[in-house]
């Protein structure tokens, strides 16, 4: 068995003037002192680590430049501090024999900041990130758990000699338990911004799935789970009290969990920084601010050991001793603390405390165990939920750090294992670590947690609470959920719960039974036991309830707790519910009767009472205040439809049940699922019941928005046929239509003509009267009762409003309905309906809308008619409404941009295509239609609604230039004299549309058409509106036709804008005239003139994309160049980048386009994003967004020509990742540290362009310079006296003999001639015609322009000797080239060298910096030739061919050869080649060398900066079996020369080399060595008996019997193996002793 050791390190830091000077302690005994530690990162860095933990995920999830970036700091970072405090070193000793040994080793370390005080300045050692070191990777021991903590305390205090086991609080019913309590805290005010608050119950539900599995195993100790209601500071006292009081002086509690938000702050009249807490506000729904050391009093007077915290920044260790609360726990007395040194995301928190409770509490780990267990299963899942429905990795394992002796506090003996977690190097973890957390599908509720907590605090402060909400909301399932949790958290002594719904309830007694049976279940009341004996049973008459009532009520006064009475609808309501039987009268009486007695007990004034929920649909409570005889005024409760997101959380999980592959959906059919869910008011009943519908009628996506509006059944028929009629709503539902009259049945059905908002009862039985036949009204007619034929619409509205099918809105001035009701209720009606009054229903219908519309108008209250109503009056009116009946004041709403922009992008294509064909259908009918004028302001302003949102590639441009066609031509038959300037207006309008669509259909007649028509109209229309009193005296200045396409598109977006959208037509002239000159004089003075169809700026687009068209036809490995480039981003410097105000709007506009699912709004926003990224060398972000664009592609189904657009210029983006990556490998950087930064000098003229040197966004300045270079050298490009005046640039001669060129062309002619003859050479790159000219040119000047002004020596020396040499240097640079691709790198040396030397000489366009990344370009290619030939030679098995290059390379490195390649890229690159020279020794039997090769890799691991485990575990078994292979080939050859003394030694060393492998566990080991003792045995017998037969036998399986049957010793006998070869199940190994069954590795069956 494998022994366990544990080796302690504490590192007592004391502050110096730059870091801190660090005593390590290393188990007891100081092995340094004052060792120098300064922090890894500088400010920038630490900014840039502290953006990645707590923006990266969270805000800009495309930065993956700077993400990795800061991965690669975190990667370093430990590496840095074992460097800086030797630790490797130090553990030398321990970790010596660590690949051999099977022994696991815990290595505490303990980070302590010594200091008299005990408290910790701003820079203290706390603020580095010391739980980086508990990656085992570091520290080349395959079975090592590191653990590290933090401590504040003076550097000779003691330490506990031992473990600190705290004990099990023994309950009053003898029950172990460890006692937690958890204070939660959330805002929970009733806004938008909840949504994204992290669960209240995050901590609780880890909390409970330890206690549950402590109880499923029967565990002698358990947990005891509290929470502290309402979560207010003085609440979190008064808990602590209460506990002391019961039980005793010593801390109750073991645990005390904070589960809130935190802040660090100032505090009134204080300077420093504190940190605080957010406990929840005892006077509000809000929370308010306590400190954290008074919150650490309280743990210190009640003796709490232990404390979590999961709020943000709770540990932050960088601005002083106040602003860690963690810290302020531990100064308090606290053992051991667990914060946050950082804002961590609610994702990890959950992951981390899973795993911390269950080492801590399953397990039985010590608390600092635990939490490195959390930390161990973050690493393992490092993918984070992102922005955008994205997900990203971020390595936050270190963010959670505890405080405090922790490693020396375990709570209790494990109760799940002997062993402690951290104790072997194979631990044990939760479920977490292999799967993705459970969903709150798996307990059956979604988006319920902050109703929870509301209703809690509604429960503290009132003695009962009215729960209720339309049918299928949850109250059930939500009760269910309360219910688990009071339970499980004590939050009351008892929690009875009657489900009328679900319980047998017959009688009124059955429900004081059911109360008692639950009461007893839950408490303890001995007492109570022999008087339950009195009570006969109930099959005899002497049954006395009074006495179970009695008890009951005794109990209760006796105890806190919650009575819970569901669904009383069921048996109160007056109309019996087919879920449970009726109960008779004296049931129901005896029921109120208890409800009655319940309520007062609940209403004593003593502290101990019940609180009472009372669920229904019914949305009032004052019938059963009626019922019961009390008028209690219970606090009422609405339980509504989930919200948006959890409702389509759910709706996933329901389709994926199904068998629906969400995941692979488009855009456009999550768009389709929106559309839905909002149909069905994210009612979960009827998500539940209606999305599984999809795939039984087997209906596209596409089409089931509009098949489920138009409706689904047609007749209850078609509800049977899919199994809908055996749904629980539509059992309700057929009972109702057994139950009631038909006249009233037919009375509920008539709310199902209507989506969410109907009309009110009045104007139902309107629609009644006008659509019910006479056998259908007489039902509301009793003879003898007429007192009630007005009263029976409110009869039946009460009915569905006790039945949750209904709820009163907005003062009773409409209904909501719900969305089952409108579903299945539409299947019930069309029995009603004939095709002759189906015309009146729904002309009724619109009728009833338009009349509710003008409503909210009048009270200008902000409502409207959803859009689900509205496209369902226009499909009536397509198929049965007249023209004359439309509801025009409602469908002008269907223009208002706000609407149209507020719907998923499917359902705006069906709003556009139902105007489409209503304006068809009254252009056909228009003569028909009284109202004309009414009639066209509805055409003009639906025309018009349509334009604005309509795309250039929009195939409906014609469409609408065929209407706008149309509606010129009805013009004429409106009344010519009374609405003359109407009809201005209206004819302006549409031929303001005509133009505007000429421009996509490229109709240049046409426009020009639209415009001539439109400009005396215009003006004619001006001057009469001026003799009016226009507002706008000055229109008939505005020049029309100069407005361009962008200026009218923006001109009708802007009269969609200005619209009201509580317009009533009215006035229709007045509304479209004020809007559209409104428009005009707003544009007037951003109207840009255009008078061509292609405006310019699309013209320079398209040259622009043609010029950039991409050469490249394959993608670039980027990866793949990197290795081959040796580029390390380690080596560039960090440039902070700031979330600026504008990244933050850019980003929210991005999220603003995924959320309205306006795709090509979001396409914009990835390529302008892509483009601002690509140009600041931000290439891993560059590629993001072309992948989210691709993706958009995808889901909308897209054309290919774009998909290939988007390839090309992800390509064009990795060319320029290719030039960006050799600049920053090849060319040396100016800092001092070695690293890139902004302000390198660039090679301009090498690499023909200047490149940024880092892939941060440059500084504004430098990235100026770079574009004023930019355009510099074009000008110089194109302008020939620029490129002249450039060469003369800082010349004490100066330009001015070039001006004088170039203004005096007439005299300078041939001079001038041949200047430009040169720029044009040099342009072509012709350098031999360049420098003839130039020869010409300074032989014409020398004695002439050159004399003239005493120009000696010759301006053009220069440019001729540079030119000179750049030839000469041009050829050597082809020589080179050459003598690279032909591999003669002594040639290449040379070249160099003499190109090095020519440079010094002679300049030209080569720098020194040039040359030396020449020269790195000769020692990679060097080395990628050594690379290419020797994976060759592996390849095809040439083992002498890989020995002798691995020789060659050895001699090049020794010899200094590629001494500018990083010696750790050589060890490298040393190590690679020495893995596969291992792996063809052993295959060819090279044993020395193997072994050999095995030494050296394993000297070279020391020295790697990052040991891979596994590569080294393959080494050991790769030297063990060469040792061993070695060791057969000397037995053979002592044995071919009898020498069995020698074969003596050799069994001997093979013993060993066998014990030595038992030892070493063997990660990668495929093959096991078999050596058992009897066989050992044997072997030994058969060489002292000299018996070499036998021996062969044993080992060799050679055939042969023993020529010694007489003489020999104990051991020489073969009888002792139970088969005659090698082991006992006669596997094909080998050789005999060589097994390739791990299972019989011990030698068993030898």
């Amino acid at each position: 068995m494998p022994n366990q050791k544990r080796v302690s390190l504490r590192l007592i830091a004391r502050q110096a003037i730059d870091g801190w000077a660090v005593e390590v302690v290393k188990d007891g005994t100081i092995v340094q002192r004052g060792v120098p530690v300064r922090d890894p990162l500088s400010p920038d860095q630490r900014s840039t680590c502290r953006w990645y933990l707590e923006q990266y995920v969270e805000c800009l999830p495309f930065s993956v430049d700077r993400a990795e970036e800061a991965e690669l700091l975190l990667e370093s970072y430990p590496e840095d501090l074992l460097r800086q405090l030797s630790l490797r070193e130090v553990l030398a000793s321990d970790f010596k024999d660590a690949p051999s040994n099977l022994d696991s080793v815990l290595l505490s370390i303990e980070v302590c900041h010594g200091s008299d005080e005990g408290g910790c300045s701003v820079d203290t050692i706390h603020r580095l990130f010391w739980e980086l070191l508990e990656e085992p990777e570091l520290w080349c021991h395959p079975r090592l758990a590191v653990v590290v903590e933090r401590s504040v305390s003076s550097p000779h205090s003691d330490r506990p000699s031992q473990t600190d086991r705290l004990d099990c609080w023994k309950q009053p019913d003898g029950i172990l338990t460890l006692n937690v309590l958890v204070v939660v805290a959330r805002n929970i005010t009733q806004t938008l911004s909840m949504d994204d608050d992290v669960s209240p119950f995050l901590a609780t539900d880890a909390l409970i799935k330890v206690q549950k599995m402590l109880a499923d195993t029967r565990s002698p100790i358990q947990i005891r789970l509290e929470i502290v209601r309402p979560g207010t500071f003085a609440s979190f006292v008064n808990h602590l009290e209460r506990a002391r009081t019961i039980h005793g002086k010593h801390g109750y509690f073991h645990v005390v969990h904070f589960d809130m938000h935190g802040k660090i702050g100032t505090r009134k009249g204080k300077l420093n920084k504190y940190g605080f807490l957010y406990f929840s506000d005892p006077k509000s729904d809000g929370t308010t601010l306590v400190p954290g050391h008074l919150v650490g009093k309280i743990l210190e007077k009640f003796e709490v050991p232990f404390a979590v915290l999961n709020a943000c920044e709770s540990a932050r260790a960088c601005l002083g001793d106040g602003a860690n609360v963690a810290q302020q726990f531990l100064k308090h007395g606290v053992r051991s603390v667990l914060g946050m040194s950082f804002k961590i995301a609610s994702s990890a928190a959950a992951i981390f405390l899973e795993a911390f409770y269950h080492a801590l509490l399953v397990r039985g780990g010590s608390f600092s165990e635990a939490a490195a267990v959390g930390r161990r299963v973050l690493r393992m899942n490092p993918m984070r939920p992102a922005r955008y429905n994205r997900q990203q990795r971020r390595q936050d394992s270190f963010v959670a750090v505890t405080y405090g002796p922790g490693l020396d506090c375990v709570l209790a003996q494990s109760t799940y294992s002997w062993q402690r977690p951290f104790m072997h190097h194979t631990v044990l973890l939760p479920a977490i670590c292999n799967a993705s957390p459970p969903t709150p599908a798996t307990e059956g509720l979604y988006g319920r947690d902050f109703d929870l907590l509301r209703l809690e605090k509604r429960l503290l402060h009132t003695d009962s609470v009215y729960l209720y909400g339309l049918a299928g909301v949850g109250k059930s399932v939500f009760l269910d959920r309360a219910v688990s949790l009071w339970k499980s958290t004590n939050f009351v002594d008892a929690v009875v719960a009657i489900d009328f719904s679900k319980d047998l309830i017959l009688s009124g007694e059955d429900v004081s039974l059911a109360m008692l049976r639950q009461l007893l279940s839950q408490v303890n009341v001995p007492k109570y036991q022999s008087r339950l004996w009195t009570i006969p049973s109930r099959s005899h008459q002497s049954y006395n309830n009074v006495m179970v009532d009695a008890i009951v009520a005794e109990i209760l006064s006796e105890i806190e707790s919650i009575i819970i009475f569901d669904g009383l609808d069921i048996p109160l309501m007056p109309h019996p519910s087919h879920l449970a039987p009726p109960l008779n009268e004296s049931s129901v009486a005896c029921l109120c009767q208890l409800m009655n007695s319940l309520v007062a007990l609940s209403q004593n004034s003593d502290k101990k009472k019940p609180r009472l929920i009372f669920t229904a649909r019914r949305g009032d409570a004052r019938w059963l205040e009626a019922l019961i005889g009390r008028q209690f005024r219970p606090l009422l409760y609405e339980l509504e439809g989930l919200n948006l997101a959890s409702a389509i959380d759910l709706s996933h999980q329901v389709l994926q049940t199904c068998g629906e592959d969400t995941q692979e959906w488009s855009y456009e059919d999550a768009d389709h699922l929106v559309d839905i869910v909002q149909l069905l008011a994210c009612n979960p009943s009827a998500l539940l019941g209606v999305l599984p519908l999809q795939r039984a009628l087997k209906i596209e996506w596409r089409l089931f928005y509009r098949g489920l509006h138009h409706g689904l059944f047609a007749s209850v028929a078609d509800l049977e046929r899919v199994d809908f009629g055996a749904s629980r709503f539509s059992r309700e539902i057929r009972h109702a239509s057994v139950n009631l009259r038909q006249g009233h049945f037919f009375f509920i059905c008539l709310f199902a003509v209507y989506w969410d908002e109907a009309v009110s009862v009045a104007a139902l039985q309107s629609i009644l009267s006008e659509t019910a036949n006479a056998s259908l009204r007489q039902d509301f007619h009793i003879p003898g009762r007429s007192e009630l034929d007005d009263q029976w619409p409110l009869i039946l509205l009460s009915f569905a409003l006790d039945r949750g099918y209904v709820r009163v809105g907005d003062g009773g001035a409409c209904l909501h309905i719900h969305p089952l009701l409108t579903i299945v209720g539409r299947a019930y009606l069309s029995a009603f309906i004939t095709p002759a009054n189906r015309k009146n229903l729904r002309t009724m219908f619109c009728s009833s809308l338009e009349s509710l519309h003008s409503l909210f108008v009048q009270q200008k209250r902000g409502h409207r008619i959803g859009i689900a109503n509205i496209l369902s009056s226009v499909d009536f009116c397509l198929t049965d409404v007249p023209p004359r009946n439309w509801p025009l004041s409602l469908f002008a709403t269907l223009s208002d941009p706000a609407l149209s922009s507020a719907l998923p992008l499917t359902t705006r294509s069906v709003l556009q295509e139902q105007i489409f064909q209503l304006l068809k259908l009254l252009s056909a009918k228009f003569d028909e239609v009284e109202q004309k004028e009414r009639h066209m302001a509805f055409f003009v302003l639906a025309l018009l609604g349509i334009v604005s949102t309509l795309e250039n590639g929009s195939q409906n441009w014609e469409r609408a230039s065929e209407f706008s066609s149309t509606g010129l031509r009805l013009l004429p038959s409106l009344d010519q004299q009374s609405l003359a300037l109407n009809t201005q207006v209206y004819q302006c309008c549409l031929l303001l549309m005509q133009f505007l669509s000429s421009f996509p259909l490229e109709d240049d007649a046409g426009r020009q058409r639209s415009w001539q028509a439109l400009i005396p109209l215009k003006d004619e229309l001006c001057e009469r509106l001026s003799q009016e009193g226009s507002p706008f005296p000055d229109l008939q200045h505005l020049d029309l036709l100069s407005a361009g396409i962008d200026g009218i598109r923006s001109m009708v977006r802007d009269i969609q804008d200005a619209q009201d959208p509580n317009m009533e037509l009215s006035d229709p002239c007045n509304f479209v005239l004020a809007n559209a000159l409104r428009l005009i004089e707003a544009n007037k003075a951003e109207i840009l003139a255009e008078t061509t169809p292609r405006t310019e700026i699309c013209q320079q687009r398209t040259a622009i994309s043609e010029q950039q068209a991409p050469e490249l036809s394959v993608d670039t490995d980027i990866d793949q160049f990197k290795r081959m480039l040796g580029f390390d981003e380690r080596n560039l410097q960090s440039i902070p980048m700031a979330n600026t105000e504008a990244d933050t709007n850019r980003n929210k506009a991005l999220e603003n386009s995924y959320e309205t699912g306006d795709w090509m709004e979001s396409l914009e926003h990835h390529e302008r994003m892509f483009i601002e990224a690509s140009n600041g060398y931000r290439f891993k972000e560059a590629e993001q967004h072309i992948e989210s664009m691709r993706a958009i592609l995808t889901k909308v189904s897209a054309p290919r020509k774009l998909f290939d657009a988007l390839d090309d210029t992800k390509r064009v983006m990795q060319e320029k990742f290719k030039r960006y990556l050799v600049f920053c490998t090849l060319y040396q950087s100016t800092s001092e540290d070695g690293g890139h930064t902004a302000e390198d000098p660039r090679p301009e003229d090498a690499l023909g362009e200047p490149e940024s040197t880092h892939k941060s966004q440059m500084p504004r300045p430098t990235r100026q310079a770079v574009q004023d270079m930019a355009v510099a050298m074009k000008e110089c490009e194109e302008n020939p006296r620029k490129w002249w005046e450039w060469w003369e640039r800082g010349s004490s001669q100066g330009s001015g003999w070039i001006a004088q060129v170039y203004d005096n062309s007439v005299r300078y002619r041939e001079e001038a001639r041949l200047m430009n003859e040169v720029h044009g050479a040099c342009m072509a790159k012709d350098m031999n015609a360049a420098l003839s000219l130039i020869h010409r040119l300074d032989a014409l000047c020398r004695d002439g322009l050159f004399a003239d002004y005493d120009l000696r020596p010759s301006p053009l020396r220069k440019v001729r000797n540079y030119f000179e040499t750049a030839l000469c240097q041009s050829q050597i640079l082809h020589d080179w080239q050459a003598a690279v691709a032909s591999d003669d790198f002594k040639t290449v040396k040379a070249l160099l060298d003499n190109l090095s030397a020519s440079v010094r000489l002679n300049g030209a366009c080569l720098t020194p910096s040039d040359i030396e990344a020449l020269y790195v370009v000769t020692d990679r290619e060097r080395l990628l030739d050594f690379t290419r030939q020797f994976h060759a030679a592996a390849k095809a098995g040439q083992l002498s061919s890989c020995q002798k290059l691995y020789c060659e390379f050895l001699e090049l490195v020794d010899k200094g050869e590629l001494s500018r390649i990083k010696p750790e890229e050589i060890m490298v690159l040393k190590s690679e080649a020495l893995g596969m020279l291992m792996q063809q020794t052993v295959e060819n039997k090279q044993w020395n060398d193997g072994i050999s090769y095995c030494n050296e890799f394993l000297v070279l691991c020391n020295g790697l900066r990052k040991c891979d485990l596994e590569a080294r575990d393959s080494c050991v078994q790769a030297k063990f079996r060469c040792e061993w292979g070695l060791a057969q080939e000397d037995l053979t050859a002592a044995e071919t020369s009898l020498d069995f003394d020698k074969c003596l030694e050799l069994v001997d060393a093979m013993e060993r080399l066998y014990e030595t492998q038992k030892a070493t566990p063997g990660r990668v080991r495929s093959r096991f060595v078999f050596l058992g003792p009897k066989h050992v045995a044997f072997l030994k017998g058969s060489y002292r008996d000299r018996c070499l037969c036998c021996a062969r036998w044993s080992h060799q399986r050679v055939p042969g019997d023993c020529p010694f049957p007489g003489g020999r010793g104990p051991n020489h006998n073969r009888s002792i193996f139970r088969a005659p070869f090698g082991c006992s199940h006669h596997c094909k190994g080998d050789t005999a002793g060589s097994c390739e069954d791990p299972a019989l590795a011990d030698g068993a069956g030898r």
